[in-house]
């Protein structure tokens, strides 16, 4: 390619690129990927579009193709923000842990103020059922940012494959607490009272939801089987009904279940 056509296929890749971008702020996704393959036509050494189609594979769970996207990157560009980090969670993720767990270690080296290399490294320890790893890497990571909800709700879910119920359970609840609003965390803090046969835990965690989220039909129907499961039939009832009113298909089978049992 002679430098006067590499100058127009740049300038049209950008603009392939921005309109991508665009496309992604609005959520679009199959439209940005699309945008960014078209720009990778026009120039397939563009960066910025090898780079964020590649984070975006990663945010939909392509591990191959982000893969393949950042490794061309690295190799054009191998000081490119985060890239480490970006290579070791794919290669991690398709099952390379040896050689991902080192590019999580490098960008550590890189940026070790960062936390999510630290909380990525923590994970995939724990999937592996390396607890002391995994929980010195999710310290680290909390210390870094300590107000961060799921970071506490991963530490309570590695003491707990450790069978350290009580500090499990208080790790859990420092994530629900965290939240400014019931989320992800509040959830986790549910089924963990769910694994563990703690009803009344359940409960008032299920109760906490409702408290914002009045008419979630699942979160309701679980309130009814908790109560269920409690004795308490009257207020299972209530909450079958509940759920029958926001929608919940099976209700009609479980207060006819509830009205058999009684």
């Amino acid at each position: 390619m002679n430098a006067f056509k590499k100058y127009f296929s740049k300038i049209n890749a950008n603009h392939q690129f921005k309109l991508g971008l665009e496309e992604h702020k609005k959520g679009r996704i199959d439209n940005a990927i699309e945008l960014y393959t078209r720009a990778l036509e026009k120039y397939n050494n563009h960066i910025p579009s090898l780079f964020t189609r590649g984070s975006l594979y990663i945010d939909i769970f392509q591990w191959d193709k982000a893969l393949m996207d950042l490794e061309k990157v690295y190799e054009m560009d191998p000081k490119a923000d985060n890239i480490h980090f970006l290579l070791g969670v794919c290669q991690c993720s398709i099952g390379n842990e040896e050689i991902g767990i080192k590019n999580l270690e490098k960008q550590i080296e890189l940026t070790p103020k960062r936390p999510e290399s630290y909380w990525n490294k923590a994970i995939f320890h724990l999937r592996n059922e390396k607890y002391d790893l995994a929980i010195k890497d999710i310290n680290k990571s909390i210390k870094i940012t300590p107000k961060n909800p799921y970071l506490h709700s991963i530490k309570g879910k590695i003491l707990e494959e450790q069978s350290l119920i009580n500090e499990a359970e208080e790790s859990y609840l420092k994530g629900a607490n965290l939240e400014k609003k019931p989320a992800d965390s509040t959830i986790r803090l549910k089924e963990f009272y769910k694994r563990i046969k703690n009803i009344d835990g359940s409960i008032e965690i299920i109760e906490r939801i409702l408290e914002v989220f009045p008419y979630e039909p699942e979160i309701l129907a679980e309130g009814g089987d908790m109560y269920k499961n409690k004795g308490n039939f009257t207020k299972a009832k209530d909450y079958y009904e509940r759920a029958k009113n926001a929608g919940w298909e099976k209700a009609k089978e479980k207060l006819a279940e509830l009205s058999s049992e009684k």
